[in-house]
């Protein structure tokens, strides 16, 4: 009989998840060809900042206007460890966090990984050679929540003011010179 419960479940794997799963899982080629301008999106429903709590890697809570001093933007990339694109990731924004760094702007990172993982981000964050005061921590996904998270690797830029304006779902590639140019206007 070809309705048995194996067969049901690869058709609801192929009919419902799978279409999905394309929105997460992207090749890395096929993600670098998307120009970052292409995946900037306005945000409708501005994201106030100030009142905002996070909590860094010293497991310290701390709130986004202490991180935002002297009125710098914010690039504030959401990534995890069992997340291949933000992995790949993280060394490029490294990289344009160097390219930006005389245009008032501060990247941080915000971890989604569980508790349980905290070792894990630490040692990550060593090897990487990652500014420790940059990484933030949200293992019960508070702020994923806040800041409606359809998937990672996601990043927002916040202006001096303190309010989230855009969202880039996605890689975003260091060699996108259109990108560093519209973060340096």
């Amino acid at each position: 009989m070809f309705f048995n419960k194996k067969n049901f479940k690869c058709i609801v794997f192929f009919f419902l998840i799978l279409p999905y799963s394309n929105y997460y899982i992207q090749p890395s080629e096929a993600s670098d060809a998307i120009s970052v301008i292409d995946k900037i999106k306005k945000e409708h429903k501005i994201i106030p900042l100030d009142s905002i709590s996070i909590t860094n890697l010293n497991l310290k809570k701390t709130n986004f206007k202490k991180i935002q001093s002297n009125q710098k933007k914010l690039i504030i990339n959401f990534w995890a460890l069992w997340c291949a694109p933000c992995i790949k990731e993280i060394p490029d924004l490294k990289i344009i966090s160097e390219q930006i760094k005389n245009f008032d702007y501060k990247v941080i990172y915000i971890n989604q990984d569980s508790k349980k993982d905290y070792e894990k981000v630490i040692k990550f964050v060593e090897k990487n050679n990652l500014n420790k005061e940059s990484i933030f921590l949200d293992p019960n996904k508070t702020l994923s929540k806040t800041f409606q998270l359809r998937g990672i690797p996601t990043t927002f830029i916040a202006d001096k003011f303190g309010n989230v304006n855009w969202r880039i779902e996605g890689i975003i590639n260091k060699k996108d010179k259109q990108f560093i140019d519209w973060l340096k206007n």
